[in-house]
């Protein structure tokens, strides 16, 4: 550095003795040697006394030419140093001013004039921040003009926008200790308070969501951080997660796919998998992992962010659900009748059959092709009483019903009871029809059909999208979104600006679901965390099913709450598989208890009684409590045991008629029965 960029204290202090020194000398000359020259030269006392005159002016003139040369070169010199200072100033990365005791700007930096986009010296500082800004300021601008060194950090309003400042104001005494104003050193904070804010958001972010995360090193294969939510999935504390290979949070038998996943979220960057991990008790639980492999811009692996969702309650309903549907399927497919499903708007043709049309010698994928088959093959005298009903049923009618003869593939001509029913939606719409062909051959004389209804739908989302959520809340209990985390647009299809528009909330939760919307908020305002179930319309109209986990942030010295932390899980697949669960379980309910023939379920070791059909305890005289302590050995005679034991042993084909049974009803009276039993 140039020492000599500035000039010393000391060095313009040398310039003014050295001013006054060559002053001295001058004068002194001047007196001693001008009045000896004086008298030589003058030769009256005339002479003498105009020369003198003409001495004491030109001393006057020479000093003043001389102490205007030595006092322009040190101006020029300190007016270079003040140049060079003020460059120095306008140079540096803060705010540098000095504000005189009338509270007006009287220098300023470059930086603070381009910080204003304006030069405001010789403005007062209520001027140039305003009135807000200067009652905030008034209280720091006190203590400096009594002397007081301060520093401080305060957010100012300035031009429609809040401004985090950091200053230091050093007061200006002069010698008789007054103050004649104040200096001002400041910094701009605002995108630093912006940035902390920002990272302390994704900080509440990942500790508060309700779904598991955890970041590994991909040099170590360990995970080096996790939230609360990750730990609680393994039934361990944070601390204890932390520092685990990965692999060993997993069930060994799974390892494998595992390895090849995470290659695989190397390889293309992201992976989605099911595994099973390890709770502490050694349990193992089934989950849904989703791994992101993060690059750094040289194209190196820098971490692994896993995702972790339990989803036992999801697995869970599967099964039940596969069971259901099994047990229905079962069922169905071994009943003595031909079921079939057509769509709404077709009325000559299906788009499921049952297998048992193949008992009748025909193919089922031909009835599926071939929509004017079933037409052909009705008895060319019943066919126009069928085309009667079936014209009822297409002009609107709920349901079809006619008794006709089946021309088979092999020429014999069979007599079949045939109904279908139109199944509708909540709005009263037809979704589909579904019906059922019963052979009433030998029974022409039937009381009632069978009927059976098959929903087929099926569950296909398996994904489950959690987003984290903060609110303000206002002191009229008015609640403002701060920030949401990017999945609730994947969610929901709105973004964070749709979602704070006025009116957002009224088209975003059904009319229905408000009240629960409402209870929601005053639990939350009461302050006590709340657990939420609601239906949202997307903004592709449909409708899905969220979790919301929140949690109110009391400031006791406001008394009441002041935000909101939220955690929001999308569970409509778990809606989907309990309504599909519970109409499942309906449907096989209703085929059983209403069909008009007598019909039990009975186990084959013990041959118990498990259920009977309402047509049975009918039939037999029998309640219900009555069969369910009994055997289907209690409803034949004692002769007839060793037969049906015998014939139990015996394989049966669906829709294969047996010879006949006697049966035993309650009153001593004995009925024959050609139904053929169906094993389960």
């Amino acid at each position: 550095m140039n020492k000599r960029a500035f000039p010393s204290l000391a060095a313009l202090h040398w310039g003014a003795l050295e001013i006054a020194g060559i002053y001295l000398i001058l004068g002194s000359a001047w007196i001693l040697f001008s009045d000896w020259i004086a008298a030589r030269l003058a030769i009256n006392e005339d002479m003498l006394a105009a020369i003198s005159t003409y001495k004491g002016w030109g001393f006057v003139l020479v000093t003043a030419f001389l102490l205007y040369l030595m006092i322009r070169r040190h101006t020029s010199a300190l007016q270079a140093s003040e140049n060079q200072l003020q460059r120095v100033i306008d140079a540096m990365p803060v705010f540098i001013a000095y504000v005189d005791s009338s509270l007006h700007y009287r220098l300023t930096n470059k930086t603070y004039e381009e910080w204003f986009n304006e030069k405001v010296e010789g403005k007062h500082v209520e001027e140039v921040w305003g009135t807000a800004g200067y009652k905030k300021l008034s209280k720091y601008i006190e203590k400096v003009l009594k002397g007081e060194t301060i520093d401080y950090e305060t957010e100012l309003p300035y031009q429609n926008r809040d401004v985090f400042l950091s200053a230091t104001y050093i007061p200006d005494i002069a010698a008789d200790r007054k103050v004649r104003g104040f200096f001002v050193l400041a910094k701009d904070r605002t995108q630093q308070k912006l940035a902390d804010e920002e990272r302390r958001q994704w900080a509440d972010a990942f500790e508060g969501c309700a779904q598991g995360i955890a970041i590994a090193d991909p040099n170590t294969n360990r995970i080096v951080v996790c939230n609360p939510a990750f730990a609680r999935l393994h039934k361990r504390r944070v601390e204890d997660i932390v520092g685990s290979a990965i692999l060993s949070l997993f069930a060994p038998p799974d390892h494998e796919h595992v390895r090849r996943n995470v290659q695989k979220a190397d390889q293309i960057g992201h992976a989605r998998f099911e595994a099973r991990m390890i709770r502490k008790g050694g349990s193992t639980f089934p989950v849904e992992m989703d791994v992101v492999s993060v690059l750094g811009q040289d194209g190196e692996l820098l971490h692994r962010v896993a995702t972790a969702q339990d989803i036992s309650e999801r697995k869970l309903l599967d099964e039940k659900l596969r069971e259901s549907e099994t047990k229905y399927r079962t069922l169905v497919e071994h009943l003595p009748v031909i079921t079939y499903i057509s769509g709404s708007d077709q009325y000559v043709g299906v788009t499921y059959i049952s297998p048992q049309i193949a008992s009748l010698g025909f193919d089922g994928q031909a009835w599926l092709e071939d929509p004017e088959l079933w037409l052909r093959q009705i008895h060319p005298e019943d066919l126009e009483q069928v085309q009667k009903e079936l014209q009822g049923y297409q002009d609107g009618a709920e349901t079809f019903r006619a008794e006709y003869r089946l021309i088979l593939s092999n020429g014999e001509t069979r007599w079949f009871q045939d109904e279908s029913n139109r199944v509708k939606d909540e709005e009263g719409r037809t979704i589909l029809k579904q019906g059922f062909m019963l052979d009433i051959t030998d029974r022409k004389q039937a009381e009632q059909v069978l009927q059976n209804s098959e929903e087929r739908y099926r569950i296909v989302s398996e994904l489950a999208s959690d987003y984290a959520y903060k609110d303000r809340v206002e002191e009229d209990g008015s609640i403002i979104p701060e920030w949401v985390t990017e999945s609730f647009t994947r969610i929901t299809g709105y973004t964070v600006e749709e979602a704070g528009a006025p009116g957002f909330w009224q088209q975003f939760i059904p009319a229905e679901d408000i009240q629960i919307l409402q209870e929601h908020i005053q639990m939350l305002l009461s302050g006590q965390p709340h657990v939420m179930e609601i239906r949202v319309i997307a903004k592709g109209g449909s409708v899905r099913w969220l979790r919301d986990y929140s949690n109110p942030i009391w400031d006791a010295n406001q008394n009441r709450v002041v935000s909101l932390y939220g955690a929001v899980k999308d569970i409509t697949e778990s809606k989907q598989a309990e309504e599909a669960l519970r109409k499942s379980e309906e449907r096989y309910h209703y085929l059983f208890e209403n069909n008009p023939h007598p019909m039990w379920i009975y186990d084959r070791k013990t041959l118990a009684f498990l259920d009977v059909n309402e047509a049975t305890i009918a039939k037999y005289g029998y309640s219900r409590q009555e069969f369910l302590s009994m055997t289907i050995v209690d409803i034949r005679p004692p002769e007839d045991v060793e037969k049906l034991m015998n014939n139990l042993a015996q394989p049966r084909q669906p829709l294969k008629h047996s010879e006949g049974w006697r049966h035993r009803l309650k009153n001593e009276r004995s009925s024959t029965s050609r139904l053929p039993p169906t094993r389960l």
